[in-house]
């Protein structure tokens, strides 16, 4: 093993940890959900769950479309954030900080999924989006059963 110019440890091509051979790893048995079962939650969602269902969807929907991070990024977006001319939105992270994860300020371009899902928020809201794009950030329970409606057994959902 080499020490990298700050003293960290690099590891060499082909080398685990502790200096033996690395094999290679197997990979997991994950399935994967495509736009279809997106659009069969978020449905399912909307339509059985209550009140809440619609904002849960959208929030899914808002994750799926901008690849935001939850808790450090999407919680924090604005409607001010929203540039319709460039058709961009602007992620800038928890405020109190102003970093996202990565410590930069990012442009997530909105695409035709998303384009339609802020119109529908808009037009719920009455229109344009004031404060915080998102009205929840947590949905633990009530994705549980949409879910189990999907799939009979635990599965990585990766859309």
């Amino acid at each position: 093993m080499n020490q990298g110019a700050e003293g960290k440890v690099r590891r060499e091509a082909g080398k685990s940890g502790n200096g033996t051979e690395a094999r290679p790893r197997e990979a997991k048995g994950v399935e994967v959900a495509g736009t279809g079962a997106l659009q069969m939650l978020v449905g399912n969602l909307r339509l059985k769950s209550g009140g809440w269902g619609p904002r849960v969807a959208d929030l899914i929907e808002f994750l799926a479309y901008g690849g935001f991070r939850l808790y450090t990024e999407a919680q924090w977006i604005m409607g001010d954030d929203i540039d319709w001319l460039r058709k961009e939105i602007v992620v800038r992270g928890d405020p109190a900080n102003e970093r996202t994860k990565n410590g930069e300020m990012r442009r997530v371009p909105i695409i035709g999924d998303m384009e339609d899902l802020l119109k529908r928020m808009q037009k719920q809201r009455g229109g344009a989006i004031e404060g915080k794009v998102l009205e929840i950030i947590e949905c633990p329970l009530l994705c549980k059963r949409p879910v189990k409606v999907l799939y009979s057994k635990s599965i990585n959902v990766i859309a």
